[in-house]
């Protein structure tokens, strides 16, 4: 058993990585979120003709957990919403754990690409409690799809991602929906006090 001194330096520590993980990649990010909502032709190579492809050559240092279909964004039926984790991050954890590292909406048709982060939306591991907490919102969102809901919560035809955030200090449900050109963050609920 590990003494509470230990305990508050492991937590401090965990948080201070990702912190520092997330201040290294905050200019991607921001540069990624200002794309334009119109897919244009792209400068990739006509061989890059997946998801998959995409994010080995974009974000090679990341490993995707789940690349989901979806409908996120307007004009657009055949884009993903892609859940990567960082191999290296996941492994310090002992025991090792995966953790959702970065979310992106990509689209990959026709020589054409786009890409939307989706900026907040990581988080460590569900445990068995947290995953408890998370399949009771099924009645409303539908079915879980391991690491989101995809709903159209406000029915006008395009889906609205939910995710779930759990850290060492708070775990929040996030409602993101693609608008003026970037994932907003439309909805932030505060779970912790029912986790």
């Amino acid at each position: 058993m590990i003494g509470k001194r230990t305990f508050c330096f492991l937590v401090l520590g965990v948080v201070f990585l990702l912190g520092c993980q997330g201040k290294k990649s905050g200019d991607q990010e921001v540069k990624s979120a200002e794309e334009p909502v119109e897919a244009a032709p792209s400068d990739e190579p006509n061989e890059l003709l997946s998801v998959e492809d995409y994010i080995a050559r974009h974000y090679p240092e990341y490993a995707i957990l789940k690349a989901i279909p979806s409908n996120l964004l307007p004009d657009i039926e055949e884009e993903s919403l892609v859940v990567l984790e960082d191999p290296i991050t996941a492994a310090k954890f002992d025991p090792p754990t995966y953790s959702i590292d970065k979310v992106l909406c990509v689209y990959v048709a026709d020589g054409r690409t786009q890409e939307h982060v989706l900026v907040g939306a990581g988080s460590i591991g569900y445990r068995e409690e947290a995953l408890r907490l998370i399949l009771s919102y099924e009645s409303l969102y539908g079915p879980w799809l391991d690491y989101c809901y995809l709903p159209d919560i406000d029915g006008d035809g395009i889906q609205e991602a939910v995710t779930f955030g759990l850290s060492g200090f708070f775990f929040r449900m996030r409602t993101w929906k693609f608008q003026d050109g970037e994932f907003q963050l439309i909805d932030d609920e505060d779970l912790t006090a029912a986790y």
